[in-house]
């Protein structure tokens, strides 16, 4: 039996939106001081957009990829950010 690891959360991307853990503003601020450069972050897998939007505050551009075409659906908009299926 074989599941596509898209579908998992295709039923769920309201909920994952609204139930996704945040983290603390500091930490981006640490790991935009921490990079070589705030020039590009590229955020794998994710999901509904809750980090990549942490990220865009401090990166000039962030490229943002998930399998889930359904999870970025539900993803903020955002003019330094770009995002991938």
């Amino acid at each position: 039996m074989s599941t596509d690891t898209r579908s998992l959360f295709t039923a769920q991307s309201d909920a994952y939106r609204t139930n996704r853990a945040t983290y603390d503003p500091a930490f981006f601020a640490w790991l935009a001081r921490s990079a070589p450069s705030t020039t590009r972050a590229w955020d794998c897998g994710c999901g509904s957009g809750q980090v990549t939007e942490d990220l865009a505050r401090h990166f000039e551009q962030v490229v943002a990829t998930d399998i889930s075409a359904s999870q970025l659906d539900k993803a903020p908009c955002l003019d330094n950010v770009h995002y991938l299926c």
